[in-house]
């Protein structure tokens, strides 16, 4: 029986619970390890990317620079989104 959670969560859920579970905690990522953690990162989204019905804009971006490989510019992008005294370390 085909119940069509996987549509239903990529349409409804999806960039939020990658947006507020992986993307802000990219600030928090050391740079030592800012590369292959990203990359990790990279890997989950294209496994779910065929799927995204409403890629959000910080999405787009995040996948953009991540294609073009300026982990740092992730980082400061990530950082802008999420800089508040909740996230600063």
């Amino acid at each position: 029986m085909d119940n069509n959670l996987l549509k239903t969560y990529m349409r409804e859920r999806f960039n939020f619970y990658f947006r507020g579970w992986y993307l802000s905690r990219v600030i928090r990522i050391k740079d030592s390890d800012l590369i292959e953690a990203l990359e990790n990162l990279g890997n989950i989204y294209k496994i779910y990317k065929p799927y995204i019905e409403n890629e959000s804009k910080e999405l787009k971006t995040f996948y953009k620079l991540l294609r073009k490989k300026k982990y740092s510019k992730v980082k400061e992008y990530c950082w802008g989104i999420f800089a508040s005294d909740n996230y600063k370390e």
